[in-house]
């Protein structure tokens, strides 16, 4: 008993060091990475209470990247909007300006340069050390890399919003 509990000890230590830099490498390596995390924040079932507590910024802050850096990106679009340089929000994969085209108020989401064969790339990494390191959670890895790659596609997401009757009211 007394070695037991000293071995949770021991974890315990080992887990709130090891929290707080999976945070940092989280946030270091971005695209995916903060999806891995935000998974890992929300989900007891996979994560010790320490890494759920720790990781759980990410759920709800994750940091934009300067306009400057993502202007290249819709240069072709600054004739005939007026954009917001500052991100109303920002995920993973991209972030969210507010503009104004034709005299109405719009929303623009930017994916951020290189995102998506960056996360292509990652995924495939992902996916080939869980062959080995979490056999038991191929099937969620696989169906995590299949959602995620989903969300590049924004006519998957108007159709649902248009499904739905959604209008976005900015």
């Amino acid at each position: 008993e007394e070695k037991k509990e000293k071995s949770e000890r021991n974890f315990k230590i080992l887990h709130e060091i090891y929290a707080i830099k999976t945070l940092n490498v989280i946030k270091k390596l971005g695209g995916i990475y903060y999806k891995i995390g935000q998974v890992l924040a929300s989900r007891n079932d996979i994560s010790p209470l320490i890494y759920q507590q720790k990781l759980a910024p990410l759920l709800d802050n994750v940091p934009s990247i300067p306009f400057i850096k993502i202007k290249s990106k819709i240069n072709f679009l600054l004739d005939d909007f007026k954009i917001d340089e500052v991100a109303f929000a920002s995920a993973s994969i991209g972030q969210i300006h507010k503009g104004i085209y034709l005299n109405n108020n719009v929303i623009l989401k930017i994916l951020y340069p290189n995102i998506e064969n960056q996360t292509k790339a990652d995924l495939l990494v992902v996916k080939y050390w869980s062959k080995f390191a979490v056999k038991n959670l191929q099937n969620f890895i696989d169906a995590f890399a299949e959602i995620t790659l989903n969300e590049f596609d924004f006519r998957n997401e108007a159709n649902v919003y248009q499904l739905l009757g959604l209008k976005n009211n900015t």
